[in-house]
């Protein structure tokens, strides 16, 4: 980095060359503007390690980028230590690429190590990027215009290549490919992908034994491959552990005999989209991995290797038959094979078994798998051929480790499920289901879901009892004392005892009123979930011994959720439930989280200990309506959209919430007073229309203040407000004063100040030593603006919107950084400006002058004066609009004032 006297002799070079476009003056005041000891850019503020540090994560086209942003990083990216970094380089995206520009960048590159070229690829241009860059070890060519020739040029001068991938080529044959491998036995990965307009016959014959053929990974896709060169492959290439052949066609049947002793390092074989019909594979001791998806013709798969893992079969519409004998595989997928009729699975570590939507599969080749007991995760959606009964009469017994069931998208009108170590079960889309039975004394986690004709009673005789019981129409609820109760406890052996989590989702027979009387019984349960059941009235939760959280999403009907006498209730959530909720009533003394997005409410009851926030919307909505919230721990308070919200139910409610210290009002329209608690430290209030009283407690200091859109409020209130809060307010916000033509604030605390919607305001003045954010917005008649803050520089005022209106600024202010451009861009027609109390200089003068050509008058009052402008005191100083370089002919005059009173700061 050059020092300071090098910057400005290369400043006058440039001047007296005509390359620099303002005055000598002009670039001084900006550099010194910044503080930064004549540095041209904010970016050299860093050190040049820590700037070649930031460029070397460039890739090459991002460094052209950056070098056209200024000069200095122009030099800087010219750097050969910088470019000789760079591994990989990609030609393949560049909107104007030139063999001259790209050889200009493989000079520069000498050390990368990857090369992808596109469209412009000449054999020319390869042979000179191979020698270019000596240490390259993957070549990537995409181009139809890639040749035999070309690949004779990577043959010849690409003997340190590792990788070689070919793309889109229609005239490479694979005699040329053949030669390569004899000329660079070393290389390791060789992929082909060709245009399947234009296929390409893979038969490989280096003249290298097979011994020094080090080929370890291949990818030949869109390709003819017969099984004979296949084998061809195998035996060339024995060291291959990676085989893509996706989209080849002509390997109708791939066996073991048909491929012979080859592949016996193969851990990896992708057939996805082939023609094949049958795969066979017995003898390869290291295959992990086979992916066989979208294989229409497949028929048939019969792999015996010790080390497989996967098995992809995907939309695989005709395979029949699968048969695997594996020792490590985990996860058997067998999903959407709706012609699969034999299916054989052996492994002694076999955990999941999906065959969801085999609809042809029956019962007895699911009896007769070899690792059925070892199985820990089932599901059978959709298999038409298994009747569920049959399955939990037959299946379940013979899972000894089973403990998570799917079943569903079946035809059954019953369904009983009897294990010992099930935890988890889920039924799902069955028509014409009547009734659930469970017995599971282990179970945890129940979930049902798309079940029509599936009644509520039926569900829960299901879950509790273990069977199917009769129930009075007129009783739904039975009391705790009588015998009926007694015979509906809970066991050991029936029901679902130990279930958790209960997950009710889209039964349209589900209206509440047995699961309020009934859900006692669930002594274990710990989390409810109910969605989109639509016709869900009531949920009364009253003595739940273990419920933890209740979450109820989008039941469009429900009127009434009680949740009392439970005492380990920490969470509820309501949301999109019902546009007029007739009673919410919650009583919990560990209640936590509560959410209600998306309800209105009649009538709203929140108790509890532990609650610390709460966002209150929709409640009295009518005059008839009631608000009832007692919650002693409460600190964030929030209540939006009630309507018909009076000063009584607010002043109840503040009072039965004594350590609230942020408080939010908005949209509640009959509000007109509130008396603000001695605890409440962040006060909020928007969009009451008929507030036009606010009392702040002795004791109340408030450090953050919105007011917003409240036009009943008086300017004496809100100066009586910010009297208050004068020596404590570090934040303040006011939107939407309508009438107000002046504003005056002096907040020696303030550290942030929005002002927003002041249609009408035509003065501020504002006086915040402190302030660190300032956001003007929405006053497009403010003309007049003094500030006095105690440091400019490290004012944020991103977010404000130029003041096109602004005439006249008074800046008070010790530390006048950036002050140029601050004002050339906020204050772009300021015609008269007031500096107090700064270090001045000619030269800054003279940039704020040329950056607002419409000031006419800048004064300077009890401003230190450097030499260059104390020459001209007492002055005025009168300057010329050519002077300072302005695009209109105004002219502009420097008025002293050094023994004016001093502004307070």
């Amino acid at each position: 980095m050059s020092d300071d006297s090098g910057v400005r002799e290369r400043m006058e070079t440039e001047e007296e060359s005509g390359t620099l476009p303002r005055t000598h003056w002009d670039t001084e005041e900006f550099l010194e503007d910044e503080g930064y000891s004549f540095h041209y850019s904010l970016l050299e503020i860093f050190s040049p390690e820590i700037l070649f540090h930031i460029l070397s994560h460039l890739e090459w086209h991002q460094l052209g980028v950056v070098a056209q942003t200024c000069r200095t990083l122009y030099e800087m990216c010219q750097s050969p230590a910088l470019w000789s970094r760079i591994a990989h380089l990609d030609f393949r995206m560049c909107q104007e690429p030139t063999e001259e520009r790209i050889l200009k960048v493989l000079q520069l590159c000498k050390h990368a190590d990857y090369l992808a070229i596109g469209s412009i690829l000449t054999d020319d241009l390869l042979a000179n990027s191979l020698n270019y860059c000596l240490e390259l070890r993957n070549l990537h060519l995409e181009s139809e215009h890639t040749t035999d020739d070309s690949v004779a040029i990577v043959a010849e001068k690409g003997t340190r290549l590792r990788s070689f991938t070919i793309v889109n080529s229609r005239e490479v044959t694979s005699a040329a490919i053949s030669k390569l491998l004899t000329s660079n036995p070393s290389l390791q990965e060789l992929g082909i992908m060709v245009d399947w307009r234009h296929p390409m016959e893979i038969w490989l014959q280096p003249e290298q034994p097979p011994s020094a053929i080090q080929l370890r990974q291949v990818c030949f896709q869109r390709c003819r491959l017969s099984v004979e060169r296949l084998r061809s492959l195998g035996q060339t290439c024995p060291l291959l552990q990676d085989v893509d052949l996706s989209a080849c066609y002509g390997l109708q049947e791939i066996t073991q005999q048909t491929i012979g002793a080859g592949f016996r390092g193969l851990r990896e074989l992708c057939l996805r989209a082939t023609d094949i019909e049958n795969l066979e594979l017995t003898e390869l001791g290291e295959l992990e991995s086979v992916d066989c998806s979208k294989c229409s013709g497949l028929e048939s798969i019969t792999i015996n290797c010790v080390a497989l893992r996967r098995l992809d079969v995907t939309e695989c519409t005709f395979l029949q038959q699968v048969n695997i004998k594996s020792r490590v595989m985990r996860e058997a997928k067998f999903r959407d094979l709706p012609a699969l009729t034999d299916l054989s699975v052996e492994s002694e570590k076999l955990v999941t078994l999906d065959i969801s939507y085999s609809t042809e599969l029956s019962l007895q080749k699911l009896l007769s798998l070899p690792s059925l007991s070892c199985v820990e995760t089932l599901n059978i959606t959709g298999c038409k051929q298994l009747n569920l009964t049959e399955v939990n009469s037959l299946l379940l017994p013979r899972m000894p480790h089973l403990s998570e069931l799917v079943c569903g998208d079946v035809s059954s009108h019953d369904v009983t499920v009897r294990s010992l170590t099930l935890t988890g079960l889920i039924i799902k889309d069955i028509q014409h289901l009547p009734c659930v039975s469970v017995n599971c004394p282990s179970l945890q986690r129940f979930t049902v879901e798309r079940c029509a004709d599936l009644t509520e009673p039926e569900l829960l005789d299901g879950l509790i009892l273990g069977r199917h019981t009769k129930r009075s129409q007129q009783i739904n609820k039975v009391t705790a004392m009588d015998e009926p109760t007694r015979s509906r406890l809970p066991s050991l052996s029936h029901g679902a005892p130990m279930m958790q989590h209960l997950t009710i989702r889209q039964i349209p027979n589900m209206v509440g009123s047995c699961l309020s009387g009934d859900g006692a019984s669930f002594v274990c349960l710990k989390v409810l979930e109910i969605e989109s059941c639509q016709f869900m009235k009531n949920l009364e939760i009253d003595g739940w011994p273990s419920l933890e959280e209740v979450r109820v999403y989008s039941s469009k009907k429900l009127s009434n959720l009680v949740v009392i006498n439970s005492p380990h209730v920490t969470t509820v959530i309501t949301q999109w439930c019902s546009s007029m909720m007739e009673k919410f009533h919650v009583v919990c003394d560990k209640l936590q989280t509560l959410k209600t997005t998306g309800c209105s409410f009649a009538n709203y009851t929140v108790h509890s200990k532990s609650l610390r926030q709460l966002d209150v919307s929709g409640v009295c909505m009518k005059p008839t309506d009631t608000l009832d919230i007692r919650c002693e721990s409460l600190v964030d308070l929030t209540i939006l959209k009630c309507e018909n919200l009076s000063e009584v139910y607010l002043s109840k409610l503040l009072s039965s919430c004594p350590n609230v210290t942020n408080l939010r009002l908005s949209g509640c329209n009959q509000v007109n007073y509130v008396k603000v608690p001695a605890t409440v430290t962040h006060l909020s209030l928007s969009a009451l229309r008929r507030l036009s009283q606010v009392v702040l407690e002795d004791r109340c200091r408030l450090t953050v203040l919105h007011l917003s859109h409240l036009p009943k409020v008086s300017v004496d209130l809100r100066l009586q407000l910010l009297s208050r809060c004068q020596n404590s307010l570090c934040e303040l916000e006011l939107r939407g004063l309508p009438h107000e033509t002046q504003l005056s604030l002096t907040l020696p605390q303030l550290h942030s100040f929005t002002l927003d919607q002041c249609i009408h305001l035509t003065g501020l003045d504002l006086t915040c030593p402190l302030l660190r954010y300032l956001r003007l917005q929405g006053c497009p008649k403010l003309s007049s603006f003094s500030m006095k803050v105690g440091n400019l520089a490290s004012l944020q005022v991103d977010h404000s919107s130029p003041l096109l209106s602004l005439k006249a600024l008074q800046l008070a202010c010790n530390n006048l950084r950036f002050l140029a451009r601050i004002l050339g861009y906020y204050c772009p027609n300021l015609e008269e400006l007031v500096l107090s109390g700064d270090n001045t200089s000619m030269t800054r003068v003279c940039s704020i002058g040329h950056n607002l050509p419409s000031l006419h008058t800048i004064t300077l009052q009890n401003c230190t004066l450097e030499e260059d402008i104390a020459a001209h005191y007492p002055g005025p100083i009168h300057l010329r609009a050519a002077d300072l370089h302005r695009t209109t002919l105004k002219d502009m005059v420097v008025i002293f004032q050094q023994n004016a009173s001093k502004w307070k700061m």
